[in-house]
């Protein structure tokens, strides 16, 4: 049968186990001595059958320093993801280069002025086909004559976009009218 620990064995046996529980490194302490004259305590008895065993889950799991409240943990909310790049605009291609006028159609005999097909949507068959409509026209494959010019109009239909049209004004035709008659962009040369 098992010897019952003495008063200073199980104090020294106490402070070691506590030592493993802290996971702190102490060294082994000497008992602590006892005060002269102190009665020297009994071991604990369970009945007639003898002492008590040692009840070492008790001073292993059950430590006889009072618990810590447990850490306060204060949740930070993720940071919002950051709003999306805006989609790179795409810029229109740039307009074809102007290829120069389809053609001209020179009415100055019957009207007073020319008109020259300068947009990129004219085609010289397109341009000729135009000016075969109009009275007395004369189609020519480049721009209405310079000489006497007194006033232009540009204009293009919504209808038809690409389809620029200039006209020029000659004398004797007042630039006056020539800019009430423009549904277009007018310019005086004079």
């Amino acid at each position: 049968m098992a010897r019952p620990l003495s008063a200073p064995a199980l104090a020294a046996l106490t402070g070691v186990v506590a030592c493993a529980v802290a996971l702190a490194g102490c060294e082994r302490q000497p008992p602590a001595a006892e005060p002269a004259g102190a009665p020297r305590p009994r071991a604990a008895t369970s009945g007639p059958s003898g002492p008590a065993p040692f009840d070492a889950r008790g001073v292993v799991f059950e430590p006889a320093q009072p618990e810590e409240p447990p850490e306060s943990v204060v949740q930070i909310p993720p940071r919002p993801a950051p709003a999306p790049a805006p989609a790179p605009t795409v810029a229109p291609p740039p307009p074809p280069a102007s290829r120069g006028p389809s053609g001209s159609c020179d009415v100055r005999a019957s009207e007073g002025f020319c008109f020259a097909f300068t947009g990129d949507g004219w085609t010289p068959g397109a341009a000729r086909a135009q000016c075969d409509a109009a009275p007395e026209a004369e189609f020519g494959p480049g721009t209405c004559p310079l000489e006497d010019r007194v006033a232009t109009c540009a204009f293009e239909r919504p209808s038809a976009p690409g389809r620029e049209i200039v006209y020029v004004y000659y004398e004797p035709y007042e630039p006056a009218l020539a800019e009430l008659a423009c549904p277009g962009t007018f310019t005086r040369l004079e």
